[in-house]
């Protein structure tokens, strides 16, 4: 089992952006990951913030952070981008979206 600096360390390379400048170079710039709903609203500004990303209230996210902890789906490509442009990336599974294990069996 890998330890958690390892895994974040191979996530962050391999969530490299790669921004076209105006000379037609190509740079590149890690993104730093943020693994908590929490983490996530204060990279982008606040439930305020977050709320004009998804166009829904602070209520709206302050709600689904009390109620289950998960942004909604829906939002994961807006808010994606919008870490992205703050240098931040996130797992999937703070959206509700989960991968699956092809490793575990399930009975039948």
């Amino acid at each position: 089992m890998r330890s958690r600096a390892a895994n974040e360390d191979q996530l962050a390379h391999l969530t490299e952006i790669y921004f076209e400048a105006q000379h037609a170079a190509i740079m590149t710039r890690p993104l730093q990951p943020l693994w908590s709903f929490n983490d996530v609203v204060d990279a982008l500004g606040g439930p305020v913030a977050v709320g004009r990303i998804t166009g829904q209230t602070c209520a709206a996210v302050c709600n689904w952070r009390r109620y289950r902890g998960l942004f909604p789906s829906k939002y994961y490509f807006c808010m994606r981008a919008a870490l992205a442009d703050e240098g931040y990336f996130a797992p999937i599974s703070l959206w509700g979206f989960y991968g699956t294990n092809e490793n575990n069996e399930q009975a039948a």
